[in-house]
């Protein structure tokens, strides 16, 4: 979104079946997804557990830690944004700021709506509740990654789907974006952190004024 006053993105995840992924959704305003056999839909950060070596001499101490990978989930998935929030993201989801420090709220909704007319984008939420919501009234052009936890699809990979709802309404000229990311995580002991390279699924860059559902078929799980 160029030149943009209101940024307003309003996205609800509905459905998401797949094995061992990562997914993240972003938008331009942005947001990433993850998916195969280890597939994630963007880095899940939950409590894990340190072991902590000591090695000593007279001159030195050197300190050696290993994180323990966190468990995974397994499908199939949903997710209504309904539950506990915690510091930008669903709880057992991730979060990552591409450009600036805008968060994903929890919503019910897009903001600026106005019920005598029925403008400015979806009043509510297409199932009833929350939704996620992207805003940022300004021309800073923030991008943030909403992360899914990692998915472990066990035997379930035929036929894997991502399916969600979203809208992004167009405002005076300006429109934002949401891009859908996967990758194949790989846990780093070290630095308790799963790495991967994002791979672009779908991108939506055109006018939503109102909820939609999309379905994207996934990559074979494992592959």
């Amino acid at each position: 979104m160029k030149n943009g006053l209101k940024k307003l993105v309003c996205m609800m995840c509905v459905l998401m079946m797949f094995p061992h992924f990562n997914f993240a959704d972003e938008t331009k305003i942005k947001a990433y997804k993850t998916p195969p056999n280890n597939m994630q839909v963007v880095t899940n950060r939950t409590e894990i557990e340190h072991t902590e070596d000591q090695i000593s001499n007279a001159n030195e101490t050197i300190l050696t830690s290993s994180v323990d990978e966190p468990a995974r989930t397994s499908i199939p998935f949903t997710e209504n944004f309904n539950g506990p929030w915690t510091g930008g993201a669903p709880t057992n989801w991730g979060k990552e700021f591409v450009s600036g420090t805008t968060n994903w709220v929890q919503y019910n909704g897009c903001l600026y709506y106005d019920e005598e007319s029925g403008t400015g984008g979806p009043g509510s939420s297409p199932a009833g509740g929350y939704n996620a919501l992207f805003y940022q009234e300004d021309y800073s052009e923030p991008e943030t990654r909403l992360m899914t936890p990692i998915f472990d699809f066990g035997a379930k990979t035929a036929n894997a789907k991502l399916k969600f709802y979203h809208a992004q309404k167009e405002w005076g000229g300006d429109q934002d974006s949401l891009y859908i990311y996967y990758r194949i995580p790989v846990w780093d002991s070290n630095a308790g952190v799963y790495t991967g390279i994002w791979i672009l699924l779908e991108s939506y860059t055109e006018d939503i004024p109102d909820w939609i559902q999309s379905t994207i078929d996934l990559p074979s799980p494992g592959s």
